[in-house]
């Protein structure tokens, strides 16, 4: 009975876990990315992205970029909507992306990851949805697009407005 109760206790803990990384909610695949990089699981890191007809360079390009924050402490994330409307006063300059050729998922925000390195440096991650999940989307331009500089100060005050 001892026995019973602990397996019980066992699968209601992992189904609690696994309920806080619902990679179908945007919280959910930000929660997922954060413990992923804090444990420093690459594999983990690389199940949140799409690989769909990413050719051998996209997938390098991305597993390097995934591995390149790993030794960092993350400051703080924010996920963005997706714009590439020209500028009009609506969107904030940092949230205005240039175009994205042939991503291979429909691109619909944008995870912002800036890690404690006193500069507040960071990456951008492209983030599409398939079959009702997130995940990380590459594309053909995806490298350069992903190391534009990211330094726009403090992201202290900023808030997640997605979440």
């Amino acid at each position: 009975m001892k026995r019973s109760a602990l397996c019980s206790l066992c699968c209601l803990l992992t189904l609690t876990v696994a309920a806080s990384d619902d990679l179908r909610t945007l919280k959910g695949f930000e929660s997922a990315f954060r413990r992923a990089h804090d444990d420093g699981s690459i594999r983990r890191l690389e199940s949140l992205v799409c690989w769909d007809r990413a050719t051998s360079k996209e997938k390098s390009d991305m597993r390097s970029a995934l591995r390149a924050g790993l030794s960092d402490r993350i400051h703080r994330i924010e996920i963005v909507p997706f714009y590439t409307a020209p500028l009009d006063a609506t969107v904030e300059p940092m949230h205005r992306f240039q175009p994205v050729h042939d991503p291979n998922l429909e691109l619909v925000y944008v995870l912002f990851v800036w890690y404690d390195l006193g500069n507040f440096l960071g990456m951008r991650y492209l983030v599409g949805k398939k079959n009702g999940r997130f995940y990380f989307a590459v594309a053909r331009d995806w490298d350069a697009w992903i190391r534009a500089p990211m330094t726009f100060g403090s992201p202290r005050g900023l808030t997640n407005r997605c979440s």
